[in-house]
């Protein structure tokens, strides 16, 4: 069974990734693992379809389309590699904001804090390990996000007729800051 999907269906509480959905390690590479996991996840929300709680089964259905792009991406080399770029871009913001143990960071804080913290799949750890060692800490009055801006237009050829041509719409998210330069602060 399921123990992250239970979870969410019966609360408000959302996974971080397509492993957390899937209740599976971060950066799983076993990728017979991951598509079984998909496959039983399918089964445990085909009981929540029919749910007489019409949220409940909205929320079903919101899980199995997300269990379909997982797949999708977990099925195809490259999209896999760029979703787990993305997974480890977020590590490597997490551990940039994370607060350094008395002492500083040691291999063995960075490696619990990957495999416990993170759930990350033991066998990827020294992988992401050393791309942590990119990472430069945050100073201490640094701003913790920025405001990005992003300016999308919509094509005049659309064939959905969703988008009107030339709209321009203006999107803002706010993310973390994330400085590339070497992590002194790791052995």
């Amino acid at each position: 069974m399921n123990l992250g999907l239970k979870k969410w269906m019966n609360g408000d509480a959302e996974p971080r990734d397509f492993y957390d959905l899937l209740d599976c390690r971060r950066l799983e590479s076993r990728q017979d693992v991951l598509l079984s996991a998909i496959d039983h996840a399918h089964e445990f929300l085909h009981n929540y379809q029919s749910h007489g709680n019409e949220q409940t089964r909205e929320r079903a259905m919101t899980f199995q389309r997300r269990l379909a792009k997982a797949r999708w991406i977990l099925s195809d080399p490259a999209r896999w590699s760029d979703y787990d770029r993305g997974v480890k871009d977020r590590l490597k913001a997490a551990f940039q904001h994370h607060p350094a143990p008395a002492g500083g960071w040691s291999e063995d804080h960075v490696k619990t804090w990957l495999l416990e913290e993170h759930v990350l799949a033991p066998q990827r750890w020294e992988e992401v390990f050393e791309e942590l060692k990119t990472v430069k800490p945050l100073p201490p009055n640094a701003p913790k996000e920025v405001e990005l801006t992003e300016v999308l237009i919509a094509d005049a050829d659309d064939p959905s007729g969703d988008l009107p041509g030339e709209t321009v719409a203006k999107i803002s998210a706010t993310m973390p800051v994330c400085f590339k330069e070497p992590a002194a602060h790791l052995p």
